[in-house]
């Protein structure tokens, strides 16, 4: 943004006693109203807010040894920080397992990998900044894998007959 050029100008205006004085403009200073081309016009003006979920937390049910993705797209002013936590309790990540990632438009994803059975359970994720918190929850549901469920073993059934009246066949 640039100043413009400005002038000092002088006009007389008529005076209750019919003379005329000098008025004296103070200088104005205009602007041109112009912003870089790359920067979004959102984002050069962000009042605070408090923290939401544009897009709640979500995950689909998968079979053992699979990924657990987490996602979701939250939004705040000052931006939120995020925990994660199963059953209740404060998820301590990373691990070799679990991680996540957060992009500059506010889309959030945590990973469980090679999900196991012990991994099922309600996962919720909670922001938080100075003006609030709220949080969103899911359940994560893991099938067992088809190469690890019990296989059914077939039996032959011998039967034993009888013959009570001697017959040789």
């Amino acid at each position: 943004m640039r100043p413009s050029a400005y002038k000092n100008r002088a006009h007389s205006s008529p005076n209750v006693t019919g003379k005329r004085s000098i008025l004296k403009r103070r200088p104005s200073v205009t602007y041109d109203a112009e912003l870089p081309r790359n920067i979004p016009t959102k984002d050069v003006l962000r009042l605070p807010a408090v923290p939401s979920f544009e897009v709640p937390v979500k995950c689909s049910e998968i079979v053992e040894g699979d990924n657990a993705q987490f996602d979701c797209k939250i939004r705040g002013n000052p931006r939120p920080d995020i925990c994660w936590y199963k059953n209740g309790q404060l998820i301590d990540y990373p691990t070799d397992r679990i991680w996540a990632e957060t992009s500059g438009d506010g889309k959030h994803k945590m990973i469980v990998e090679n999900a196991s059975l012990e991994d099922r359970g309600t996962y919720r994720c909670t922001i938080v900044n100075r003006l609030g918190r709220t949080s969103s929850a899911t359940l994560l549901n893991i099938h067992a894998s088809p190469a690890k469920k019990t296989k059914h073993q077939s039996y032959e059934i011998g039967v034993q007959s009888t013959n009570p009246f001697g017959f040789r066949g």
